[in-house]
């Protein structure tokens, strides 16, 4: 079986020595993951319509889901560039929160953080979510 949960096509050709085909198969099937992420959410932000604030924390909530024993969870917290501005790890649990400063709300109007599950070294699940910032208005 495939090491990473996920869907799986297997095909298979019969051929005879001169190479003609003498039969074919495909299969699907699914690997099921010991543990997921369930749900990813930050909490509302200070100010109207969800948006956060120069200044504000963003605590981002995730969900794990299964036998989440000897697991660990990554967040990481990165600008619309891509960059990454701050991480934190845990270990697995039924949940887990980081914390996030909005620190320079003017160039970079959205952050995403990215939730990922681990087992070992491999990667089992991520999530995602956006997190909507306005700045000072006095920049």
């Amino acid at each position: 079986l495939p090491p990473n949960a996920g869907k799986y096509v297997f095909g298979a050709v019969l051929r005879d020595a001169e190479g003609r085909v003498m039969a074919w198969g495909d299969w699907s099937f699914e690997k099921k993951a010991s543990a997921r992420l369930s749900r990813l959410v930050a909490e509302a932000g200070t100010s109207c319509a969800g948006y956060y604030r120069e200044g504000d924390s963003v605590e981002v909530v995730a969900s794990v889901e299964g036998a989440a024993d000897g697991l660990r969870v990554e967040m990481s917290f990165a600008d619309s560039y891509g960059r990454v501005l701050d991480s934190k790890g845990f270990a697995a649990a039924g949940e887990v929160r980081g914390r996030f400063l909005i620190s320079n709300a003017l160039p970079t109007r959205m952050y995403e953080v990215t939730t990922r599950l681990f087992d070992g070294n491999r990667e089992i699940d991520r999530r995602r979510v956006e997190i909507r910032a306005r700045p000072e208005p006095s920049k």
